[in-house]
């Protein structure tokens, strides 16, 4: 079965075997950057809030994998989860300089 919809609304359903792909509103990656994904910005209070999630599913035995923009907050906030680095194009920003391949974070357990 695959499902669509918010971490909170499953948390209780997850059990031993799942796998579970979260693609959170990316945490930007400097002041300018876009992450009005929704009128309420995703703020450090989601990013425990989803790190807690994680932790919970990871004590059912569930699998998980979360993308996430490349910062230093994510990196410490799953710092015991393994983290891979994956290049990603980005072909809009405001700035022509700052399109291109950036480095993004797949993490899982």
């Amino acid at each position: 079965t695959i499902l669509k919809q918010s971490y909170e609304l499953i948390k209780e359903e997850v059990k031993e075997g799942d796998f579970i792909y979260l693609d959170p509103c990316y945490d930007p990656l400097t002041k300018t950057s876009f992450a009005n994904y929704t009128p309420k910005r995703f703020c450090e209070e989601d990013r425990i809030k989803l790190a807690r999630f994680i932790g919970d599913i990871r004590i059912k035995g569930a699998k998980f994998l979360l993308s996430n923009n490349n910062i230093k907050e994510v990196r410490d906030i799953y710092q015991d989860c393994n983290i891979t680095n994956i290049s990603a194009s980005r072909s809009i920003n405001s700035n022509p300089l700052g399109r291109g391949h950036i480095t993004e974070l797949l993490i899982s357990n």
